[in-house]
């Protein structure tokens, strides 16, 4: 995801999938008193990517339900252990989840299409996979082998069976042998589309397959055991040699870049260059182009609504007018339309406007519900306009308008609660093992 599809937070996301899954493992069937990991790996998930949290605790439940059917006896130790790694994740995330409500819940945002996008049959993961190259299409060489022989080295263990199954599950999820687009024409199933791509699932399989994996190893290691130092190496190289075959399209691209794959300064209407190559001296250019996916993601509804299907071009038209002004920078001062760029600071756009006469002014600013107003110094109040934008009422001469996001006092609250809440967990984890490795000293 991460060197493929620079798709940033969902690839850090994936770092803490393991994590929180690790955790829930303990939880429910292992050492219950290692509740800390599962509260710490779902805060670290939402720190990251929000549709990752949601597929997690989907999985956690659907787990969670088939463990009290097959066992209903549930220790109380292990209920308590749940609920208190569901409030260390709450107290970690809340200054997450607050603005979420506050300024998302609260307010009718648009949200990214619903739908299954990049759709990929059992035929493309099976090829991308031999291929090896990072991609979301496959789960590579290494994995799919796992896939194909794991179930001779689970089939006489039941908790690896069920990781190996899950695997296998995910594998199909990824790829159009589940019935997507069927389920997608069921009003009351709607929402499944919010998971979008399908490939995600790749992730989930990958994990359980490397589960499998490692079984395999351990069986063939002590299969092995008189030239286990020997297997040891050739099966690293293998694995750095097939991790590095991976990564050769990107580093290709990368080592073999021509001066014209060099990214130059662009036009905003023009979406940025696949595979243009960026360094220090020409990063800030990127700006100047417009954002490829995505940024009319979580528009107000009234500049962009990604989800509205209608048979009238006339109002199609009219979506995309106002998304394309805001994003062209388009200020409207009496039905005119005038490209301003704006100052950037963290957080803040500003704009110097001068006007003949005092008049309304549309700002290419979307509206959301913590946005602070400044005219020439002072805090002002605003309108929202029809396209949903900042709209402020500016007098005749130079005016400096300052439009900031700021968040209010209960963030920082919650944002100061959780920091202590690190420290704490933190503390008392170097405090334990200091007693471990203390004891088992005094022990030897």
């Amino acid at each position: 995801m991460g060197v493929r599809n620079y798709v940033l937070g969902e690839f850090i996301a994936y770092t803490f999938v393991p994590l929180a899954l690790y955790g829930f493992y303990e939880v429910i069937w292992g050492d219950h008193k290692k509740w800390p990991l599962l509260g710490i790996g779902v805060a670290l998930l939402l720190y990251s990517h929000l549709i990752s949290v949601v597929i997690t605790v989907i999985l956690m439940f659907v787990l969670f339900i088939s463990k009290l059917v097959v066992d209903i006896k549930f220790p109380k130790v292990r209920w308590m252990a749940l609920f208190k790694s569901i409030g260390l994740a709450l107290i970690l995330s809340l200054w997450i989840i607050y603005p979420f409500f506050t300024d998302f819940m609260h307010t009718k945002l648009g949200t990214p299409s619903f739908g299954f996008a990049f759709l990929y049959s059992m035929q493309d993961l099976w090829a991308a996979s031999l291929e090896n190259h990072a991609t979301n299409r496959g789960v590579g060489i290494i994995f799919l082998m796992a896939a194909i022989s794991g179930w001779y080295f689970v089939r006489n263990k039941k908790q690896e069976f069920w990781i190996y199954i899950l695997g296998l599950i995910f594998i199909a999820l990824s790829t159009n042998l589940f019935p997507y687009t069927e389920l997608a024409r069921i009003d009351g199933l709607f929402f499944l589309g919010m998971i979008q791509f399908p490939y995600r699932f790749l992730t989930y399989a990958s994990l359980f397959m490397a589960a499998t994996l490692s079984l395999i190893f351990e069986r063939v290691f002590n299969k092995f055991q008189a030239h286990k130092k020997m297997l040891f190496f050739c099966v690293l190289g293998v694995m750095m040699c097939l991790y590095i075959q991976t990564l050769t399209p990107v580093l290709d691209r990368i080592y073999d870049a021509t001066p014209e794959a060099r990214l130059k300064k662009g036009n905003i209407t023009d979406p940025v260059p696949a595979g243009a190559i960026l360094d220090k001296d020409n990063y800030y250019d990127m700006y100047t182009y417009r954002v490829p996916y995505g940024e009319t993601d979580y528009y107000p509804k009234a500049s962009f609504d990604g989800n509205v299907t209608t048979p009238d071009s006339k109002l199609q038209k009219t979506i995309l007018n106002r998304s394309q002004s805001i994003m062209l920078h388009k200020v409207k001062i009496e039905n005119k339309d005038i490209t301003l760029d704006p100052f950037i600071a963290p957080n803040e756009l500003g704009y110097r406007i001068k006007l003949q006469k005092a008049t309304v002014v549309d700002l290419p600013v979307v509206n959301y519900p913590s946005e602070r107003v400044y005219i020439n110094g002072k805090r002002s109040s605003y309108s929202v306009s029809d396209r949903g934008t900042v709209q402020v009422k500016l007098e005749q001469g130079e005016n400096r308008v300052r439009v900031c996001y700021a968040m209010n006092k209960m963030y920082y609250i919650l944002f100061g609660i959780a920091v202590m809440m690190w420290l704490i967990v933190i503390i008392i984890t170097f405090i334990k093992k200091y007693h471990f490795y203390a004891l088992k000293h005094h022990w030897n």
